[in-house]
């Protein structure tokens, strides 16, 4: 698998820890879970879609190829190819994720609290 020139991507990898170690994937999931059918959850495409946002390139019909060019497919999910990251697969991604007001940041942390308040109360 090649790395395309141009562009560093070696911020990339470490948006993506940032990502993980704040949960977003984990917290999108329990709100939007995914047909077990789907190989992206929805909270992975969120993790693809912003890391092809910061590469510069974030057309939806590219971000699979984007990613893979970067080598960044592996890191995503194991075994991940980016014919799992279709244009259609994303939309719907962002449609659900629009749909359960996620778009909105202050609503997605406030469910986030109200989700770890809740944990709390019953330990």
């Amino acid at each position: 698998m090649a790395v395309s020139e141009g562009r560093p991507v070696a911020h990339l990898p470490l948006v993506l820890g940032m990502l993980r170690k704040l949960e977003v994937m984990a917290d999108i999931n329990k709100v939007l879970p995914s047909h077990p059918d789907h190989v992206v959850s929805c909270g992975r495409g969120v993790e693809a879609l912003v890391l092809a946002i910061l590469d510069g390139d974030h057309a939806l019909c590219r971000v699979g190829q984007r990613l893979e060019e970067r080598g960044l497919l592996p890191l995503l999910q194991a075994g991940l190819q980016r014919a799992s990251l279709t244009d259609d697969r994303l939309g719907q991604i962002l449609d659900a994720v629009f749909a359960a007001n996620l778009d909105k940041v202050e609503l997605f942390l406030n469910r986030k609290e109200q989700s770890s308040t809740a944990q709390h109360r019953h330990q």
